[in-house]
């Protein structure tokens, strides 16, 4: 016997040179398990004492250690000789003169997705030896996926994972497959609910422009809910959405509180539309701008009142990061415009700074922000 093939991933399988050892072959299940845990274990050996403990924790050690020289016996005789399990020098070892090569090992080596066709050892879900590794390989199953983008088999694998389902959205709806972008949002939404959890209002947004009519309406109240109970830091990615369901009202059509009784509300949101198309980004420095974080909120207030309400085809804010300088409070903000102009005509309208106006001309998009830190 020169080489051990065995196979972790799926159903078990042990080949000698290429040859399948038969389940006939396993006299006792305790043998195969003995296999399988040094199959998984580094360099494929374990000390005596874990494997005792891995496999018959109910038992003292002297029962132990008997319960192991019988099932490393029978794994012998399975795998064709006294060479192939090994104790000595308190150690327990799977062909240490043999070839040992795993599946488990191919895909840890490689990084290949394709090369993890199935959950470590599903016949031994229960085995608290197998649990642990079990996570780490799907653990590392779904990073490689993430990091490929393979978004359709990493929303398969893992139907919660809210970034990977609104990617498939993305890439459906390019490819015209509306009712296959819905059919993702309610994968999510129905795994994150099993989890007691729900879709984010990003999520849940981007689902009612695509699914139109109650979904737009219903996507709006919850971002105004939002809006009235989030500190300034937060309202900006919900000020931008509920600017597209705005859009996206004009564009499909408002559920009826809006579309009955003005009409000429509609024409106007899709002016916004039109003209947002044709804004470029940029950074604006309001530097210690603030006495405190209470004169800070009033003056977001009158920013976004005159941004959304006089000047809604000029000026769009995307998000701000609050600066501490010199005893005082600063700002850095994103925001999209139709000119340096329009920015400095909305702060001079609102009443707050606009030290240094610069456009920005590409984004290197590594890792969202981070969550705001509580104080």
């Amino acid at each position: 016997m020169a080489r051990i093939e065995v196979r972790l991933l799926g159903e078990f399988e042990v080949r000698l040179d290429g040859e399948p050892v038969t389940d006939a072959a396993w006299s006792r299940g305790r043998a195969k398990d003995l296999v399988k845990l040094l199959a998984l274990a580094p360099g494929h050996r374990l000390v005596r004492e874990r494997v005792v403990e891995a496999l018959w924790p109910q038992l003292d050690a002297e029962a132990g250690v008997a319960n192991l020289h019988k099932a490393a016996h029978h794994a012998r005789g399975a795998l064709g000789g006294g060479g192939s399990l090994v104790l000595r020098e308190g150690e327990v070892l799977l062909a240490p003169e043999a070839e040992v090569a795993t599946d488990v090992e191919r895909f840890e080596a490689s990084g290949d997705p394709g090369l993890y066709c199935c959950e470590l050892l599903p016949g031994d879900r229960y085995a608290a030896w197998t649990q642990e590794r079990r996570e780490e390989l799907r653990d590392r199953y779904l990073e490689v996926l993430r990091a490929a983008g393979r978004w359709e088999e990493l929303a398969a694998a893992e139907p919660a994972d809210e970034h990977a389902q609104r990617a498939v959205m993305r890439v459906r709806l390019v490819a015209g497959d509306r009712l296959g972008a819905l059919a993702a949002y309610e994968s999510l939404r129905e795994a994150l609910v099993a989890q007691g959890l729900e879709p984010s209002l990003g999520a849940v947004a981007f689902h009612a422009r695509l699914a139109g009519g109650a979904a737009l309406d219903g996507a709006l109240a919850k971002i105004e809910a939002e809006l009235e109970q989030a500190p300034v830091a937060e309202r900006a990615d919900l000020l931008a959405t509920r600017a597209d369901l705005l859009m996206a009202i004009g564009d499909r059509g408002a559920p009826a509180r809006f579309r009955e009784g003005s009409p000429s509300y509609l024409r106007r949101v899709n002016s916004i539309h039109e003209r947002r198309r044709q804004m470029k980004t940029y950074v604006i420095f309001r530097r210690e701008g603030w006495s405190d974080p209470e004169a800070l909120e009033a003056a977001a207030k009158r920013s976004r009142q005159v941004g959304d309400e006089e000047m809604p085809e000029e000026v769009r804010w995307i998000r701000s990061y609050v600066l501490a300088e010199n005893g005082r409070v600063g700002t850095v903000c994103i925001y999209q415009a139709v000119s340096p102009e329009a920015l400095r005509k909305h702060a001079s309208r609102a009443d707050i700074p606009a030290d240094e106006i610069i456009e920005v001309v590409d984004t290197v998009y590594v890792r969202p922000d981070p969550e705001p830190i509580s104080a």
